[in-house]
């Protein structure tokens, strides 16, 4: 508790010294003060005892309550996405499908407002799966505030929290390692401050996976459909799950998934616009690492369109783990724990090689899969990905859009792909005392 206790106010002097104003470059020196003291709280869970159950849970819970709601009223200033949000929900409070038009549309220039002119990329149509569209309708129907929407979020992380414990205790897992989402700044600043939307399906897929651990198959497919219908991501992790689920479980998936897509058709657009968007949209790119060493590389060979051979590569990249996995699967029967690692080496291997990866993304491979097999690797890349914000303390190159930095990309990405490497060679990865430090 104390230590949660520094971790908070660490996490007060990093706004109050810089307001969290991503054009400052006193930001990140700050970002490392309550990272470091995470870094140890970390360090000390490894080297010490798991005490009580109930007393270890309701310790995590009570710190991250506190975390959370420290920035429910603050104006989100590292990232405005939060407004697209509150704009689809006033599209859809009004009938409008989000799918439909742009913001830029001439159609909806009645309902511009002074939340309008916050909304970014105003010229792509909404990019959010229709669950998380309902959920920002019903609530801007019931208060149309930034607020309001952070504690949608915010609820969502808290839920992870509350049920991360019980997951892993059932895992025989020290429910201590729920600090490693829990109490990590990025992810206090990410979901508490800027609000991000990642956290409902996050919590979908933990809720997934806690029952398919109870052996309840019917309720982990349905609960994985809402993360699918929250957010694409989960998308490509459930191949790994069809035969452990059946096809009674399997048909439950996908019958949760059409019917949120179905009352789209009746109201316009394209609904398939955010599976579009995350696969084929060239614009943004943003912090790739391998992905834009491919761009440079194809772009120096003369190549017409580097983005789009630089995809080909990525998708075809994460395919081939994926065919592995699944013969692996077939060849072999695997347990539970077994094909949930496997699903979270498929995030790693997309979200590392990805052409975009934003700091909130890091989330995907912490919940519920680094918990299960805690990487150093990727601890340390979620303080050093902080440093992105570093770019938008220079002058844009054009509005809304600015110039990567080389080296903070080196840094992110040495640290990252070089400590993965170590930990693939030697199969080795960190895990609390007491239990065996070699993958079997």
């Amino acid at each position: 508790m104390c230590l949660g206790g520094l971790l908070e106010i660490s996490i007060l002097a990093v706004y109050f010294f810089t307001g969290l104003n991503r054009t400052s470059t006193l930001l990140e020196s700050f970002f490392a003060i309550p990272f470091l003291l995470y870094l140890g709280i970390v360090i000390w869970i490894t080297r010490s005892k798991s005490g009580d159950f109930q007393t270890s849970t309701i310790i995590v819970i009570l710190v991250s309550v506190v975390l959370y709601l420290t920035f429910l009223f603050q104006t989100p200033t590292l990232s405005g996405d939060i407004y697209r949000y509150i704009w689809d929900g006033k599209l859809l409070g009004n009938g409008i499908s989000p799918y439909e038009y742009a913001p830029y549309a001439n159609q909806l220039a009645y309902l511009r407002d002074a939340n309008w002119q916050l909304v970014q990329n105003k010229d792509i149509i909404s990019p959010y799966p229709p669950l998380l569209e309902f959920l920002n309708a019903l609530t801007y129907v019931v208060s149309p505030t930034v607020t309001a929407f952070k504690a949608t979020t915010i609820l969502g992380s808290l839920g992870i929290v509350v049920v991360l414990p019980f997951f892993l205790k059932k895992l025989n897992f020290d429910p201590r390692l729920a600090i490693l989402f829990a109490w990590n700044p990025l992810f206090v600043l990410e979901f508490g401050s800027s609000g991000h939307d990642d956290t409902i399906a996050l919590f979908f897929v933990l809720l997934s996976m806690y029952f398919l651990v109870k052996n309840q198959r019917i309720p982990a497919a349905g609960m994985m459909a809402l993360g699918v219908v929250s957010k694409l991501f989960p998308l490509l992790i459930v191949p790994i799950f069809l035969k452990r689920w059946g096809a009674k479980a399997t048909a439950v998936f996908a019958v949760v998934v059409a019917a949120f897509y179905v009352p789209f058709l009746f109201l316009g657009g394209n609904i398939l616009n955010p599976i579009s968007v995350y696969l084929f949209t060239s614009t943004p790119l943003f912090n790739g690492g391998v992905f834009s060493l491919l761009q440079n590389l194809f772009s120096s060979l003369g190549g017409a369109d580097a983005v789009s051979f630089s995809r080909v590569v990525e998708y075809a990249m994460f395919a081939a783990v994926l065919i592995w996995m699944l013969w692996m699967i077939l060849k072999k029967p695997h347990n539970d724990l077994q094909l949930m690692r496997c699903a979270g080496i498929l995030i790693t291997v997309y979200i590392a090689f990805s052409s975009t990866v934003q700091p909130w993304y890091v989330a995907w491979v912490f919940v519920p899969f680094l918990v299960m097999m805690p990487t150093w690797s990727w601890i340390i890349f979620s303080g050093t990905i902080f440093l992105t914000y570093l770019t938008f303390a220079q002058q844009p190159i054009s509005p809304g859009y600015w110039a990567e930095i080389p080296w903070v990309k080196f840094v992110e990405f040495a640290q990252l792909y070089g400590m993965m490497a170590f930990e693939i060679l030697s199969r080795r990865y960190f895990v609390l005392r007491g239990i065996v430090k070699k993958v079997a």
